[in-house]
């Protein structure tokens, strides 16, 4: 569990890390404040979210394309 955003607002879920790696794809979910993010291979899928934040805000607040399996067919 994380806070999305640092204390100067930029995102924490980045597309490619500058830090060295212990660990390659390890990672399946990311638990934040404000959304679930599950880690695919197609990229991103959106969980869950806080009410109120719509998928089109938090695309926007994450920089990333963001694919929504909240969204009904």
């Amino acid at each position: 569990m994380m806070d999305l955003l640092t204390k100067t607002g930029e995102c924490k879920v980045v597309e490619a890390c500058s830090y060295p790696l212990t660990g390659l794809s390890c990672v399946k979910r990311i638990y934040t404040d404000l959304c679930t993010l599950e880690c695919t291979p197609e990229g991103l899928r959106l969980i869950d979210t806080v009410p109120g934040l719509s998928h089109a805000e938090l695309q926007s607040i994450v920089g990333l394309p963001i694919k929504d399996a909240t969204a009904t067919a």
